[in-house]
């Protein structure tokens, strides 16, 4: 029997961690630092500073929090790994997700074994950057950039469907939405919130484990 999945974006604030204690009786998360480090979760609680979190320990549950940045969702097909980035204009150009998809192929999964999901984050219609962000990011050969007369956009989710599209990976799903035009979602862009969504996968025990 296939392992299945606990995988989720709450809508409610989870900024604190004592919040995230009410919801999982078990769970990893990380100091983020809007990098492109991904550790290793074989224990609940802190597992350290990074920006990405990886398990193969049935009933963990992995957490990020966002507002804005992608949180990029991995996990095999036979759900024997699973995988959460944060995944800001920072960690995007980083190559998080490649760094990602490198750890599936080390642990001898293949790349249509691999599926990815990207949550609601800042699209492209309001992610406005300056000049001379826009100049550093044309030179990077995976993003997505835009110029519309005197103004310039970065279209951060674009660039990770791009990586992960150029590893041959073809179960990639994403959410419409975007945190900056539309209230239903926290936006650090938008208004400096402090309010964060949470992420969160993990593998559940098959019922003839129980």
């Amino acid at each position: 029997m296939k392992n299945q999945l606990y995988k989720g974006f709450s809508e409610k604030d989870y900024s604190k961690v004592k919040t995230i204690s009410k919801q999982f009786s078990s769970f990893a998360y990380l100091k983020q630092v809007h990098g492109n480090k991904i550790l290793y979760a074989d224990r609940e609680g802190l597992i350290g500073r990074g920006d990405g979190l990886y398990t193969d320990k049935k009933e963990l549950i992995l957490t990020i929090r966002v507002a804005d940045c992608n949180a990029i969702y991995l996990w095999s097909r036979q759900k024997k790994l699973v995988m959460l980035l944060h995944a800001g204009w920072r960690g995007t150009i980083k190559n998080i997700l490649q760094k990602g998809i490198d750890i599936f192929y080390k642990n001898s999964i293949k790349k249509n074994d691999i599926q990815i999901y990207f949550s609601p984050s800042a699209r492209k219609c309001w992610y406005e950057i300056g000049k001379d962000l826009y100049t550093r990011l044309k030179k990077n050969d995976n993003a997505v950039v835009e110029q519309k007369s005197e103004r310039y956009y970065f279209d951060m989710l674009e660039t990770n469907l791009k990586i992960a599209k150029k590893n041959g990976i073809e179960k990639i799903s994403y959410s419409k939405d975007c945190t900056i035009c539309n209230n239903n979602y926290f936006s650090y862009r938008e208004n400096q919130t402090s309010k964060r969504h949470l992420a969160f996968i993990g593998i559940k025990r098959s019922k003839d484990e129980e």
